[in-house]
């Protein structure tokens, strides 16, 4: 086609072309501390081939690029790190950020209702979820936590809905407190979608969830691997300990972030 440039969404170069190259790279298991994933265990074995042997790819690639953008500020650290980088060649674009003001529903908020909205891949976390809901049993608290998955563990206080529409997700963020155990994300949408609506966030203390909520008051941490710090800051929700700010982080200006992207393919440009 005698490309003047090459535009990659696969986290990946192509080879064999000599035109300047720029690779979204939106692939953060290689770039991770956090999971070691396994071989030998059968769950985690396509978490291991990207970790392991497709991030020996994109590790060649990010060196090969002549830029690179990511989504946060953990990634561009992560790949300045991991393959000795330069900074100036890793661009951070935060993906568009929709205004949900519209979307905002006025309800009673429930203190015992919880909501993760997610998929079942393994790095999701659901196991935290159902470990710390195991360790609230035996205290006779009624909760109910909703993850949109359509089935798992069998556990009293855990409800599987499978996929709902947008604007459920949005009621149910306004209604109750939103969970995400999630340990690998790149920028973890919930996270801004709750904050937009004021819920109270209980999140994995991971470095994209400090960096999407800032200085969100609603926001309050646990360590992924440890279901019962969890299980605390529930219980502390549903008994008042924990109590909702009446805050919302607000998206002022709405825009079009992939304009920025295509800046920085078009000035890639080899002259």
């Amino acid at each position: 086609l005698k490309a003047d440039c090459i535009f990659s969404l696969q986290n990946t170069v192509i080879h064999g072309v000599d035109v300047p190259q720029t690779v979204y790279q939106h692939q953060p298991l290689p770039f991770q501390d956090i999971k070691n994933y396994s071989f030998f265990k059968h769950n985690e074995r396509k978490m291991a081939v990207y970790q392991h042997l497709i991030g020996r790819i994109i590790f060649l690639s990010t060196k090969k690029a002549d830029k690179l953008i990511v989504q946060t500020e953990w990634m561009r650290d992560a790949i300045n790190n991991k393959c000795s980088v330069s900074k100036e060649k890793i661009v951070k674009i935060a993906p568009n950020i929709e205004n949900a003001d519209n979307l905002r529903v006025e309800v009673p908020r429930k203190n015992n209702l919880f909501f993760f909205p997610t998929s079942a891949m393994p790095y999701k976390n659901i196991d935290c979820i159902y470990n710390a809901a195991k360790i609230l049993e035996n205290k006779n608290l009624d909760f109910t936590v909703k993850i949109t998955v359509p089935d798992g563990e069998e556990q009293k206080n855990i409800q599987y809905i499978g996929q709902i529409k947008r604007e459920d997700v949005f009621a149910n963020l306004c209604e109750g407190t939103l969970i995400f155990p999630s340990y690998i994300e790149t920028f973890g949408y919930p996270l801004i979608e709750a904050a937009q609506m004021g819920a109270i966030v209980l999140s994995a203390d991971c470095p994209y969830a400090h960096e999407v909520l800032g200085d969100y008051q609603n926001a309050y941490y646990f360590n992924p691997f440890n279901p019962q710090e969890l299980a605390l800051l529930i219980e502390k929700v549903i008994t008042g300990e924990i109590e909702r700010k009446d805050i919302r982080k607000k998206v002022e200006n709405e825009q079009n972030t992939w304009k920025y992207v295509v800046d920085e393919i078009v000035s890639a440009k080899r002259k």
